[in-house]
């Protein structure tokens, strides 16, 4: 039986004039793969930044791996889960490799080899600047991000 990585229960964040989400059951399990549809507004990136502890419910519990997420405790999830998100921003004039620095400052060292793999592997140029990458170049860094750290759990928005 697989375990459940990703439980959410009851989770509302109201925004008011019924926009938000409400009273959302999630259970995802090891090895599952899930997908939100929806049209704008629906709250599919709302549950997303939820559920990385990046927004907090109104209402409702979330736990990874079994461990309630907190503001308290939420940044001891972070090496378990690789996040793409739909429009990534970063500073202006940023190199591709400045953003690969940066990343791996903020969870370990050996996470920057991996970038540079990843990069290598899909033929992307680390030294030209974010800005002037074209769109599927932009999403090429974001995977390269989402797959460094090797995660248990990847959201992609």
């Amino acid at each position: 039986m697989s375990k459940i990585c990703i439980q959410g229960n009851n989770l509302t964040k109201d925004f008011g004039k019924g926009k938000g989400v409400f009273d959302l059951d999630i259970d995802v399990k090891e090895g599952q793969v899930l997908g939100f549809l929806g049209p704008n507004g629906a709250g599919k990136t709302t549950t997303i930044l939820m559920l990385l502890g990046l927004v907090y419910p109104d209402n409702g519990s979330i736990k990874l791996f079994d461990r309630e997420l907190t503001p308290q405790n939420r940044h001891t999830f972070m090496d378990d889960i690789g996040i793409m998100f739909g429009d990534p921003a970063y500073p202006k004039g940023l190199r591709v490799i400045d953003i690969f620095k940066q990343r791996a400052s903020l969870t370990n060292q050996s996470s920057f080899e991996k970038l540079l793999e990843i990069a290598n592997d899909i033929d992307l140029d680390i030294h030209k600047k974010f800005s002037k990458l074209s769109l599927g170049n932009k999403k090429k860094v974001s995977l390269c991000i989402a797959f460094s750290n090797k995660p248990k759990i990847l959201i992609l928005d």
